[in-house]
């Protein structure tokens, strides 16, 4: 499945369920990973007690860059 890309009119503030079909995980997901702070959100009062939740579009990208796999490098090879 994969990361969706981000459209080019791209908005600054996303919903946990945008998010959630970028990376093409359940919401859920997404839910932990706010849950020990590896995405950072804005919350903003709402109706009744739940507040709205919103992930900044560079706290997103950050996110992302920093969970990229990075090469491995290659062990020296063994002297003969």
């Amino acid at each position: 499945m994969g990361i969706k890309k981000i459209t080019p009119k791209q908005q600054r503030y996303f919903s946990v369920r945008e998010i959630s079909e970028i990376l093409g995980v359940s919401r859920f997901t997404v839910g932990r990973l706010i849950a020990i702070n590896t995405l950072p959100t804005i919350r903003i009062p709402g109706r009744g007690r739940k507040p709205i939740i919103r992930v900044d579009l560079k706290a997103f990208e950050k996110m992302l860059e920093a969970s990229k796999v990075k090469p491995a490098v290659p062990p020296d090879p063994l002297p003969r």
